[in-house]
C-alpha cells in the first residue's frame, strides 16, 4: 500500500518549495557578496585618491560620511555572513523517529511530513525575509556611499 497521489503531490510541492526557499537564500546572499565587494573597492579607491590628492573640509567631510556609510555597510554584512541556522524536515532522534514515523499510521506519518516540511518552508521564508530586509540595508548604505563619493568628486571638480 503506497502513498495517495495527493498525498504524494503535497510532499513533492512542499518540497520544490523548500528547494527554491532555499536557493533564494543562496542568491541574496550571494548578491550582498557583489555589494560588499563593491563597496570594499570603492573605499580603497577612494582613500587612494585622497592620499594622492589634495582635499578641502568639504571633500574631507563627505569622504568620511562615504567610509562611515561603508562601515554601516560592512556591519550588515557580518551578520549576513554568519553562520545560518537551517531548519531541515523531520528529526534525528530514533526514538522520535519511531514515535513520528515508523510507530504510526501510513497517513499519520505522511501529515507528519508534511507537518515538518511546512514547518522548514515556514523557516526558509522568514529566513528570506530576514536577508531581504539586511539586502536592502546594504544597497542604501551603498548608493548613500556613491552619492557621497560623487558630491565629494563634484566638489573638487567645481571648487578646483
Amino acid at each position: 500500500m503506497g502513498m495517495a497521489i495527493q498525498q504524494q503531490l503535497v510532499i513533492e510541492r512542499l518540497d520544490a518549495n523548500l528547494k527554491y526557499a532555499s536557493a533564494a537564500t543562496d542568491k541574496l546572499r550571494n548578491k550582498a557578496t557583489t555589494v560588499f565587494a563593491s563597496s570594499v573597492a570603492l573605499m580603497s579607491f577612494v582613500s587612494a585618491g585622497e592620499m594622492l590628492g589634495t582635499t578641502n573640509a568639504v571633500q574631507s567631510t563627505l569622504i568620511c560620511v562615504s567610509l562611515i556609510f561603508g562601515g554601516v555597510l560592512s556591519w550588515i554584512a557580518i551578520g549576513l555572513f554568519l553562520p545560518s541556522t537551517a531548519s531541515l524536515p523531520g528529526c534525528d532522534d530514533a526514538e522520535a523517529l519511531r514515535d513520528q514515523y515508523l510507530d504510526v499510521s501510513e497517513d499519520d506519518a505522511v501529515c507528519q511530513v508534511v507537518s515538518d516540511m511546512a514547518s522548514c518552508l515556514a523557516d526558509a521564508r522568514t529566513a528570506n525575509r530576514i536577508v531581504g530586509r539586511s539586502m536592502q540595508g546594504m544597497l542604501r548604505a551603498f548608493l548613500a556611499q556613491i552619492l557621497c563619493v560623487a558630491a565629494a568628486v563634484a566638489t573638487r571638480v567645481v571648487c578646483g
